[in-house]
């Protein structure tokens, strides 16, 4: 049987690579989605005319070490649980969640230090 740990280090790990675009385009209204619905095609870093570049595309020392540090979090949560032992279930809803509040943050640093001017919550 797995250890509910590594389970749910792994399911964090699924769940971040499948939601890390669309966050994207949530955090910065950039256009990009879901993996089944064009994923980064649509993000405005693509379109010439642009006034502005999504920052994590824009910047991909900022993009990758952002996402990688939010999902990072996120396992290490996953891996350690929040003070309790606790099922697969919910050391994964743990570990996304702080995936989720460490990709917020990251990305509004992000959008502090290029001057980019839609974010969730600017």
């Amino acid at each position: 049987m797995v250890d509910s740990r590594i389970g749910a280090a792994g399911a964090t790990i699924i769940i971040g690579l499948i939601v890390i675009t669309p966050f994207c385009g949530l955090l910065f209204d950039c256009g990009c989605s879901w993996p089944w619905a064009g994923l980064e095609s649509n993000c405005n870093f693509h379109k010439e005319g642009a006034a502005y570049h999504c920052p994590w595309c824009e910047y991909p020392v900022a993009g990758l070490g952002s996402t990688l540090l939010a999902v990072c979090s996120g396992v290490l949560v996953a891996l350690l649980g929040l003070g309790r032992e606790g099922q697969v279930a919910t050391r994964t809803l743990e570990g996304v969640a702080v995936f989720l509040i460490a990709g917020i943050l990251l990305g509004w640093l992000t959008a502090i230090f290029t001057d980019y001017p839609t974010f969730l919550l600017y």
